[in-house]
């Protein structure tokens, strides 16, 4: 079944790249939200709420957002759980490490003020998207207190058998919160945000 959308928004420049703008203008009108391809989901957000005329509801969603946000970070203050983190995905018998100022490292570091562990720090500075390939070597010198693993190899995720895994601090004091591919981990926005706020407090905020 073929799409007839009446609008298409392109998430970045990049997208539409080598007459690719054209092939999609002709499905529907267009529109790029940003140039960069890691845009500020915040600048999206309004950029599309002026596109479908709807800036004031943006507005209203970002601000509930940003609410929730500092309400979440005050609570793990006031209650002394401010801890070093990491969101880690296993896909395809490898690791990634999300960036620190990305996707939900955004979350976890700026939105709520976790601290951020030499490894997050080492990969993030070589950061080229989101999520980062990091060896199970490296991992072993992850320092977090609690790790946040999305799971995409739930079938055959041998190695979280291994021992170099098991020798992980937060693996060790069974501090791992474990979420499928169909969590709000891998995405970014004020819905997906806030799914991830509540697993934090859940985790770490009991």
């Amino acid at each position: 079944q073929k799409f007839k959308p009446d609008l298409i928004i392109m998430d970045s420049a990049d997208m539409v790249e080598g007459g690719k703008y054209d092939q999609y203008n002709k499905i529907a009108p267009t529109y790029v939200v940003g140039k960069e391809k890691n845009n500020d989901w915040r600048e999206e957000l309004l950029q599309v709420g002026k596109v479908l005329n709807k800036e004031d509801k943006a507005k209203q969603v970002l601000a509930d957002y940003e609410s929730k946000a500092k309400a979440a970070k005050e609570q793990l203050e006031k209650d002394g759980k401010s801890p070093s983190v990491a969101a880690v995905w296993l896909v395809g018998g490898k690791f990634f490490m999300v960036a620190k100022d990305l996707s939900s490292g955004d979350v976890l570091y700026n939105d709520l003020g976790l601290k951020v562990p030499k490894v997050v720090d080492e990969i993030s500075a070589k950061a080229t998207g989101n999520w980062n390939e990091i060896s199970l070597e490296k991992l072993t010198e992850l320092d977090a207190d609690y790790i946040f693993l999305v799971n995409s190899d739930k079938k055959d995720a041998s190695v979280l058998n291994q021992p170099l895994w098991k020798n992980i601090p937060a693996v060790k004091n069974n501090h791992v919160a474990e979420f499928p591919a169909t969590s709000s981990w891998l995405y970014t926005g004020t819905i997906a945000n806030s799914e991830i706020i509540d697993d934090v407090l859940n985790t770490i905020d009991k």
